[in-house]
């Protein structure tokens, strides 16, 4: 399978999603002066000052000059501290937080480059370099290992998900290239992420419209494969549930929560707009989702089969929604909100809308 070049790493069904939301990459701002990179982490780390107050989180937007991509900038922050910003090159990308780290990495043309921002520690490691291209990482719960999504150089053909202990061996492949198949078409973006107890490692391959999912599991190695031309992007991964959208060329679409054992769809909303994976107060996995016209409260549906209905304080708020550009790690009862001055966030019962660095436990 070929993988699309990175300034296509947006189908239409991602771009309608943005479009829909009203929100560009370049109105997704966040609080706090900003500074240049963050330095190299010790060869010998210890141990942090103390954690920050505020939520750890990423924005990606592109640079352009005369009207072309030129390259991306990275703004990275936690709290009430200053911003780090880094030029990257056309073809980069950003993932988490996953426990307050974010993955960055970047191709110069000849060679991919992968670090490991601390954003409590505030310093970067560098983790991996590579000949091929590494198109999407992410860190294991804990930063104990990495794994990233590769393409050939030349030829763009998926070269698989490979495993990397940061200071061990060289990577090995957990995962063979993905095989092509008609039903689906073309790859054009392709994405990891972690189940919410971090034990499975989902990665989504996701063609203009439809998404093909297949689930590591860190503990046995099975892998179980999801090929549904109804499936769209994943929302998340929790207990023996897939959470995704439908295979939708915008907003409103629906939102399904996939049994993994028996394979069996079930409808959480017919017609929802941005929906993300957060945790309710009591800590319990829930998805929030809105609707398109924003005129309620965000809806909030259990993520695992049983749990007991979640509600949210009004008033109505536009969810910001899971996407490739922005991630923040937030704190059991909050969620992000969409708004023109940038990405916003408020408790499930309290309706104050808060910026970033006002988030605390």
């Amino acid at each position: 399978m070929v993988e699309a070049r990175w300034g296509r790493r947006l189908g239409p069904a991602a771009l309608a999603l943005v479009g829909a939301l009203g929100i560009g990459s370049t109105t997704l701002g966040a609080p706090g002066r900003e500074t240049g990179p963050p330095p190299d982490c010790p060869a010998n780390p210890v141990t942090a000052a103390g954690p920050s107050t505020g939520a750890p989180w990423f924005r990606l937007e592109p640079t352009l000059v005369d009207g072309a991509r030129r390259g991306q900038r990275l703004d990275i922050g936690r709290g009430r501290a200053p911003a780090w910003t880094r030029d990257l090159d056309p073809e980069s990308f950003a993932s988490g937080p996953v426990g307050g780290r974010v993955v960055v990495g970047t191709d110069d043309g000849r060679r991919s480059t992968v670090s490991v921002v601390d954003t409590e520690a505030g310093c970067s490691t560098p983790i991996a370099t590579s000949t091929d291209v590494i198109r999407h990482a992410t860190v294991v719960p804990g930063g104990s290992a990495l794994y990233e999504f590769r393409v050939g150089r030349v030829d763009r053909a998926d070269l698989g998900v490979w495993r990397r202990v940061p200071g061990g061996r060289e990577a090995e492949r957990v995962l063979p290239p993905l095989e092509p198949d008609a039903a689906f078409g073309r790859t054009w973006l392709t994405e990891l992420g972690w189940s919410t107890d971090g034990r499975r490692l989902w990665v989504s391959s996701c063609a203009e419209v439809a998404c093909r999912v297949r689930i590591l599991d860190l503990d046995d190695g099975s892998v179980r494969t999801i090929a549904d031309p109804l499936i769209g992007s994943v929302v998340g991964l929790v207990d023996d549930a897939l959470v995704v959208r439908g295979a939708c060329r915008g907003l409103p679409c629906p939102v399904l929560r996939i049994d993994l054992a028996t394979g069996r769809p079930a409808v959480l909303d017919a017609t929802a707009g941005a929906a993300e994976l957060r945790r309710d107060v009591g800590g319990r996995p829930v998805v929030v989702l809105d609707r398109i016209d924003g005129s309620s409260a965000p809806r909030v549906i259990p993520a695992a089969e049983g749990d007991v209905t979640t509600t949210v304080v009004g008033p109505a708020s536009r969810v910001l929604g899971s996407r490739p550009e922005f991630g923040v790690e937030l704190p059991p009862g909050w969620f992000t909100v969409a708004d023109p001055t940038g990405p916003l966030t408020r408790r499930f019962d309290d309706p104050t809308l808060r910026r970033l660095e006002e988030v605390a436990p």
